[in-house]
């Protein structure tokens, strides 16, 4: 199960998750875990993307599974910003974490006021 904490919703699989998403956000532990959310063949999220999706990647992930992962994403016309954070859960409570973004300027300018939450 897959749970929203925004809206408190509960869905079976990543790909139901994004599937009426704008924005796509991961936070997970490693790059294992990543390519199971994204790419597994029935249930990855990158199957439920939308063209014109933004995908945000905030798993502190390697530099070759993050740029095999944006290859994938903008193959199904999406756009990807790999953003791993610093801080740990009081920084989050404080909305004080560090965001280390990586991808195209322009996107990065489009989805900046997600960043300032």
């Amino acid at each position: 199960m897959v749970f929203n904490n925004s809206s408190r919703l509960t869905y079976n699989s990543p790909q139901e998750t994004v599937q009426n998403a704008q924005i796509a956000i991961a936070i997970v532990t490693g790059d294992r875990a990543s390519r199971e959310i994204w790419l597994n063949q029935t249930t990855g999220a990158i199957n439920g993307l939308k063209p014109n999706t933004t995908v945000m990647e905030f798993s502190t992930l390697t530099p070759s599974w993050c740029q095999e992962l944006a290859r994938e994403i903008n193959q199904h016309n999406c756009n990807f910003l790999d953003a791993p954070v610093v801080g740990s859960r009081p920084q989050a409570e404080a909305s004080q974490l560090i965001y280390l973004v990586g991808g195209q300027a322009y996107i990065l300018n489009q989805q900046r006021p997600k960043f300032c939450i």
